[in-house]
């Protein structure tokens, strides 16, 4: 396998459709490619798109021989179920305000003003329905990425706690 991984590029210029093919595959049976959860493939639809997937897949594998792996037993999913990143929100969002607000009163009840305040910078009570969104959207998060959190209400109270495992 190592052979085909060196210099893929300069080997793919001379090659047919079949052989680029098969290249591929064979770095996506290839130990480290079975890893990265490569498929095969049957055909490209350009050389291009094939010398881009090529190097690709060469650069994960390459990547993963150099020691950056995944920790043993767990999928990159179940990797971080707790803290700020785990929530994968982008930076600005209101989602992320207010993952932060809850997070820093975590295991606490917190009161819909203060989510207000913390998420639209203002507390009015014609936002209580936007808000309500986007703690629909932290519940969702918290199910789709199976996080060690629950959304709990209470009155006009909202509280994020860690669950136990």
């Amino acid at each position: 396998m190592i052979t085909i991984i060196s210099n893929v590029s300069g080997n793919l210029q001379g090659m047919e459709g079949p052989d680029i093919v098969r290249t591929y595959n064979d770095l996506a049976n290839s130990d480290r490619g079975k890893e990265l959860n490569a498929r095969t493939v049957q055909r490209f639809s350009d050389r291009n798109t094939a010398i881009k997937r090529i190097e690709a897949l060469r650069s994960s594998i390459k990547a993963r021989e150099k020691g950056l792996k995944m920790e043993e037993g767990k999928s990159k999913a179940t990797q971080a179920t707790t803290g700020l990143d785990s929530f994968q929100a982008c930076e600005g969002t209101n989602r992320m305000r207010l993952i932060k607000c809850l997070l820093e009163n975590l295991n606490r009840m917190v009161p819909m003003d203060v989510l207000l305040a913390a998420t639209y910078q203002r507390s009015a009570d014609d936002m209580r329905g936007a808000i309500k969104a986007v703690l629909n959207g932290v519940r969702i998060m918290i199910d789709k990425h199976k996080l060690d959190y629950e959304l709990k209400k209470e009155g006009k109270s909202y509280g994020l706690y860690e669950t136990v495992t």
